[in-house]
């Protein structure tokens, strides 16, 4: 069922991949410009870090229409799993290209270039970098109100993004003031091997999605604590946690006194997952409710 406060979450999603997309148009415009009127092989790192955001940003884009589609009948569990196939696709991309600025950089170092009108690749960085403050801003916000998976991923490219350009600001200003050209090269060395750091933070958690990964153990343990607490609970058994996107999938079987009304039984599974929602308040919950004591007793049915 949807609802009117996912209608919301959904609406400021689709609003924050605009937005990513939009500023990240108006920044590669302004780097390549920057880069062909300067030669810096650091703004060059910036321009391709910037052309990887649009990338990504475009295929959260695609990925969040698609993702927040409601479950339809070829698709029970919903279409969540879009959204860790794009952050997987972006994990590829910045993989590719910071391999690509690792082997330039090394070769700027032993083959230095001098980097030309530094004042005007400034003044392209700071620009650069207040419009990234602005969206960044704007991503925490929808974070903080959907949980977004997506635009928490979008956010990471943007937060390497600031970190590129502040590093490529500093880069340029060193290099103007000292005259140094092995300055250039080097803070894009380094900042390729920041962006292998952020490509494998990103690859992690969306892989482990892909193959269905269990909670992390505090995570379960919460859960457990909360059936455990229930006094009319004999056992439960056969947990099984995972994740879609931003939506968690929770199911387990509970054992309770065969001297329960199925109504009793019903009730008390509500409560149970109640607080369970308080704790993950858009998962999917089944729960099994089964009488205490004949399990092993009921034949599986594998035949």
């Amino acid at each position: 069922m949807v609802t009117n406060r996912n209608l919301n979450h959904n609406r400021m999603i689709k609003l924050a991949t605009y937005c990513s997309v939009a500023t990240a148009l108006i920044i590669i415009a302004a780097k390549l410009y920057g880069w062909f009127i300067t030669g810096s092989l650091s703004l060059m790192a910036s321009l391709i870090d910037s052309s990887l955001d649009i990338i990504a940003s475009l295929i959260n884009l695609l990925a969040a229409r698609y993702a927040l589609q409601p479950p339809d009948n070829e698709h029970r569990f919903g279409h969540g799993k879009a959204e860790d196939l794009a952050v997987f696709s972006q994990s590829v991309f910045f993989n590719l290209s910071a391999a690509f600025l690792f082997a330039s950089s090394i070769n700027r170092i032993f083959n230095p270039v001098q980097v030309e009108n530094s004042i005007v690749g400034i003044k392209i960085m700071i620009f650069s970098s207040i419009l990234t403050v602005l969206l960044i801003t704007f991503q925490n916000y929808v974070i903080s109100k959907t949980n977004s998976k997506i635009v928490s991923a979008d956010k990471l490219h943007y937060l390497t993004d600031l970190f590129t350009n502040l590093a490529i600001l500093a880069s340029l200003c060193l290099g103007y003031v000292f005259a140094y050209d092995i300055i250039d090269p080097i803070f894009a060395l380094l900042i390729s091997i920041y962006i292998f750091k952020c490509s494998f933070d990103l690859l992690r958690p969306a892989f482990r999605n892909l193959m269905d990964h269990e909670f992390p153990a505090h995570e379960k343990k919460l859960i457990i604590n909360i059936i455990n607490k229930h006094p009319k609970i004999v056992e439960f058994h056969d947990m099984k946690t995972r994740s879609s996107g931003n939506k968690p999938f929770i199911q387990f079987h509970l054992e309770m006194s065969p001297d329960l009304s199925l109504l009793e039984a019903y009730t008390i599974a509500a409560e149970i997952e109640e607080k369970i929602l308080e704790l993950k308040p858009d998962a999917e919950i089944m729960i099994r409710k089964e009488p205490a004591g004949v399990r092993g007793h009921i034949k599986d049915y594998k035949d």
